[in-house]
Order: C-alpha cells, then structure tokens, then sequence
C-alpha cells in the first residue's frame, strides 16, 4: 500500500489521482475541513456504481442487549437487573449522569416488533426504522470467540477466521481491488488507514489532530480502580488517589468534561456532514469507512451506553440529511468486534462478551425488522455459560450488502473478500 504522511497541503500534492473520479477542489475542501474537527479513523474509496457503503465501526464492543433489547425474553431482566430496560409503555425511570447534570430518563423501550425494544435514547433513529431505513441483525458476530478487542477488531478487519498470522490487507481493500481491477484508486482519512482498508488502495495518509474522545468515563473509572488497590506495592498511591478525586469533584473538572461531551457530539455531526457531502457529489467516492469508539461499558454502562448510541444516532441522521436523494442508494453498516456479557458485572457494567448486534440504515434496506435467529437468554442456551450465543456470521451481512449492491460474485466474495465464509444472505438489502 502506497501512503503518503501529509500536513494539510493536499492541493499541491501531484500523487492525488484525478483518476480517483472525484472534483479535486471540492474533494479537497472536504478534507481541510475534516483537518479543523478532529478525526479518528476515516477512509473513503472510489468504486464504478451509483451504490453507496458506509461501513461504521463501533470499538470497544458494543452492547447489543442494552441496544436492541430483547424485552420479551423471561431470562433478560433476571439476568440484566438493575440494568435491564424494560417494556415499552413503562412508567420506571433511572437516573442517568450526563457531565455536570443528571437527567431522569426513562427506561421504557421502543418496541420494535412486538419482542425487542429499541434503546430508550434512540427515538430519532426508531423513526427510521418505522419509515424501513433501518433494520437489525442480532445475535451474529464473526468467527472470533476469545475476549480481546485486539484480536476481535484484528479478525473482523482481515475478514478471515484468523486474528494472528491472517491476512495483512484488509477486507474492504480487497473488495476494491475486485471492483477496480487492482487500481488505486482509495483515499485515507485519519491518523492511521484502518486495518480494514489496508492494502493497494489508499495513496493519501491525511494527519488530523488530537481526538477529545480520550477522556471518556471508561478511562476515568480505570484510573480509579488503578490506585484503589489497597495492598499493591506500586498503585497504591494514597496521595495521588486523594488528588484524583478532589480533581474529579472540582466544578471545574465537571465544566470540562460537560464541554468534552458537546464538543465530541458536534464535531461528530460534523465529521458526518463531511462525509455524507462528499458520498454524495455526482463524481465522488462511493465507499466509506470510519471508526467510533466508548463502547467497552466494563462500568457505568447507563451514563456511557447512552451517550455513545446517542453520538451513533447523529452520525447516522447526518449522514442522511447530507447525503440528500443518495441516500436511497446507501447502506450503513454498524458493526463491533463482538458482544458483551449477558449479566452484569459488580460496576454496575458489563464484562466482553460473543454474540453482538450489527445496525444497518440507508435508503437501500429492506428495514422495519431485526434479522436473525434467536437463540434465547436460557442460561443453558448462553454461549461458555455466560454470552449471547451467535446464530449468524456477520461476514454474511457485509457480503450481501458487496453482492446486492456492488454485484461482487458470491465465489469472490467467498473466498478472496471473506476467506472461509459461507454464504448465506438473510435478504437485508433489495
């Protein structure tokens, strides 16, 4: 793969193709815009078809029980407790921290079909789904059945049945050299191409600056547990934990915080917008990619759950809104390296898990539905006693999508993008 470090000067740059089939000056304006909001990882490739994909990836593990809950299911509140949302039309509230604020938010879903809800923060997005552009695949995963983010992300970008030793280029990289033939014709977006993209493709490494997500209450529940270790040697630093915590209840502390959040919730929007213009011009990419993390909710799962599907709900109603009549030429993918534990865990989160739940919207999707077999929460049906188990291979949702709307050949798609995969479409685009 040919990649370029740049600092922000892509107009001059004579490597940029104009055979990328894209308006160099409005493409470039994209990306200068990009440059002032912050990225984390984004890419964007060119693919000769009037089809648009947008693959989202959610890392950390997103929690797809507390997302599409499965509110009919008897074992889900026993196993879910305090954190189990429940059926649509209940009056129970929770509170929920937001920054310096609290809000007391409900905990009713909204129904989706009678058996699963839809996380209470995601009236926006439930519209969608009623409207068709929206739809679910739930217990589906990869072939990846350990519990780290690396291997799991690893795995799922290589598109193999290997995480160590599998292929160096990713799936989407691969996807396009069969769309063109093996020419460059990719563009990268972010601090680093994500592994999913890598390979021939991207000639354009574009560096933005420092991502505000960093500072997220994951991390900070982290660095507290870290030196509240009463009897280690090393972090048990009584001084700097006393310090830590005057600096997490000082006003100032909670004033930053609060601005981290509205500052990452717009410049996503943003990120979006961009993305969705560009996705959108006449003679622009058709292929997408980017990357959202504060997924991994080992603790204070309501607060952080709640404002990551929130972050996820703009993203996708911008990418709509900026899209304009593309939309119904599009199909998002939202997709994480696995699922969560089925009960919680003593921190009022949950531990990694297997199964998950991928998220699809666009204007070309056979939505209203949340695909797949059910397998039940019975703890006898749980996966190694403890996770959703996984019915389906969600390699298979991302190939249908290549092959209903890209036209790539099941073979290919079999052996070259998914090595290992067999094909079984669940019939979730037309």
């Amino acid at each position: 793969m040919q990649k370029i470090g740049h600092n922000f000067c892509c107009e001059s740059n004579p490597q940029i193709s104009d055979s990328f089939g894209v308006s160099r000056r409005g493409f470039i304006k994209g990306l200068m815009a990009s440059s002032a909001i912050g990225l984390s990882d984004m890419s964007f490739a060119n693919a000769p078809t009037d089809a648009r994909f947008i693959l989202i990836i959610l890392r950390g593990g997103m929690d797809g029980l507390n997302v599409v809950v499965p509110y009919a299911d008897k074992y889900y509140g026993v196993l879910r407790k305090e954190l189990a949302y429940t059926r649509p039309g209940d009056i129970s509230f929770g509170d929920i921290s937001l920054g310096d604020t609290a809000s007391n938010t409900p905990r009713a879903t909204l129904d989706l079909d009678g058996y699963f809800g839809l996380h209470p923060a995601l009236q926006r997005l439930h519209a969608l789904y009623v409207k068709g552009e929206v739809a679910f695949v739930h217990a589906t995963s990869t072939p990846y059945r350990r519990r780290s983010h690396f291997d799991g992300q690893d795995m799922f970008e290589n598109g193999s049945n290997t995480a160590l030793g599998g292929p160096e280029d990713g799936w989407l990289n691969r996807t396009l050299s069969l769309l063109h033939n093996g020419a460059k014709q990719g563009v990268s977006v972010g601090r680093t191409t994500p592994y999913v993209m890598q390979g021939n493709t991207a000639f354009l490494s574009l560096h933005p600056g420092l991502d505000l997500n960093i500072l997220n209450p994951d991390i900070i529940h982290r660095i507290q547990k870290l030196y509240d270790v009463a009897d280690d040697p090393i972090y048990n630093d009584g001084d700097f934990r006393m310090a830590f915590e005057q600096a997490l209840n000082s006003s100032d502390l909670l004033k930053t915080l609060g601005a981290d959040k509205k500052q990452r919730s717009e410049r996503i929007k943003q990120l979006a917008h961009m993305a969705g213009n560009t996705l959108a011009m006449a003679d622009g990419p058709r292929i997408a990619t980017m990357s959202m993390g504060g997924w991994d909710t080992h603790a204070d799962q309501d607060t952080v759950l709640t404002e990551s599907v929130t972050n996820l709900s703009h993203v996708i109603l911008q990418l709509q809104s900026s899209l304009g009549d593309a939309w119904q030429q599009t199909t998002i993918a939202c997709v994480s390296e696995f699922g969560r534990m089925v009960q919680a865990n003593g921190t009022d989160g949950t531990d990694h898990g297997t199964g998950g739940c991928a998220i699809l919207a666009g204007g070309a999707l056979n939505g209203a539905k949340v695909y797949g077999t059910w397998p039940t929460l019975n703890p006898d049906a749980l996966y190694e006693g403890r996770d959703l188990y996984p019915t389906s291979d969600v390699r298979c949702v991302l190939a249908e999508i290549l092959h209903s709307r890209f036209g790539l050949p099941k073979t290919a798609l079999e052996t070259t993008v998914f090595p290992s995969m067999v094909y079984n479409a669940m019939g979730v685009v037309s």
